[in-house]
């Protein structure tokens, strides 16, 4: 029941210690060692540690600073990353949103940051110069090809930032929707987060090259569909969206929310018969019931439009009992 009184050892030789006096038997308080773990790299950043050596074996702080240095650098890392990143003329035909995202950041100078997806072709007014930089992400930073070198640098890029809005213009009248090319439940979220009313999941998995749109390769991150861009009631509708997302109000309840599924395409010899399409407006051809979407968009690659089927999930996760 009694034993020794336990000293820590930098205490066994301290004046006015009384030795050899029984106690009653507890358990003893561990020997701890306090130092001062930094990085190189980021010298200021100092972390104060208190290391039992009761648990690591009377270890010294360097043992051990090799772990703690690089979880502080991994929250250091993540702390540091900026909110939002908004990429503008991914194609260089769709310089529409340029005037307007320049607007807003004077307005929110410190809530985002915005890139010109591709400058060269916004200088030339052409879609890309090499490749289309929307179908060739991830990217190779040290590629002859311009657009998917300038791909490469994108995404790298994003990496410093939570999400990233990349913000498209279209020929077709279909109002402004999201587009989530990697349908993750974090996209999912961000879109469902954003004031906007119609969601189209648009991903792909029979890409034998493994690439595609940019918003597909960042951390979290969609795209923003915009139709007819050159319309000032599209553009000052994407005003409107940028401004409450930013300023964090969602006026669009997740019940009125619309969501689609990208699951065709109808191609110019399908067309047979006298049709008229509408953006989101359910048509039935070739008895086939779908929602056109980017009516005429791609008419010169041979594509009609696209189709969608609506997604209901409640009914897709529930089941009868």
């Amino acid at each position: 029941m009694f034993r020794k009184a336990w000293l820590s050892p930098s205490r066994r030789s301290g004046k006015g210690i009384l030795r050899g006096r029984t106690v009653p038997r507890r358990r003893p308080a561990p020997d701890f060692q306090e130092g001062v773990v930094g990085s190189q790299r980021h010298p200021r950043l100092i972390l104060r540690v208190r290391i039992c050596a009761d648990w690591f074996g009377r270890k010294s702080v360097n043992q051990h600073s090799f772990f703690l240095t690089r979880k502080v650098k991994i929250m250091k890392k993540i702390n540091k990353k900026k909110k939002f990143l908004v990429i503008v003329a991914t194609h260089g035909d769709e310089a529409f949103s340029l005037p307007i995202v320049k607007k807003i950041k004077k307005k929110f100078p410190n809530e985002f940051d915005y890139i010109i997806g591709n400058p060269k072709a916004l200088k030339e007014n052409k879609r890309f110069i090499d490749v289309d930089l929307n179908r060739i992400a991830p990217g190779k930073k040290k590629s002859l090809l311009y657009e998917e070198k300038r791909a490469g640098e994108i995404i790298q890029k994003s990496k410093d930032y939570s999400f990233v809005l990349d913000i498209h213009g279209t020929v077709s009248s279909s109002d402004i929707f999201t587009i989530v090319t990697n349908p993750t439940p974090q996209n999912l979220f961000f879109a469902y987060s954003l004031p906007i009313r119609k969601i189209v999941i648009w991903g792909s998995k029979n890409n034998g090259r493994n690439t595609g749109p940019l918003s597909r390769f960042v951390d979290s991150g969609v795209g923003i569909e915009c139709g007819p861009k050159d319309s000032t009631k599209t553009t000052k509708e994407l005003e409107k969206i940028l401004n409450n997302v930013l300023s964090q109000k969602n006026k669009i309840l997740n019940s009125e929310k619309e969501l689609y599924q990208v699951f065709g395409s109808v191609e110019k010899d399908e067309l047979s018969e006298r049709i008229k399409l509408k953006d989101f407006k359910e048509v039935n051809l070739n008895r086939q019931l779908f929602f056109p979407l980017l009516i005429n968009q791609y008419k010169e690659e041979g594509i009609i439009c696209y189709k969608l089927r609506k997604v209901d999930f409640y009914q897709k996760f529930s089941f009868p009992y």
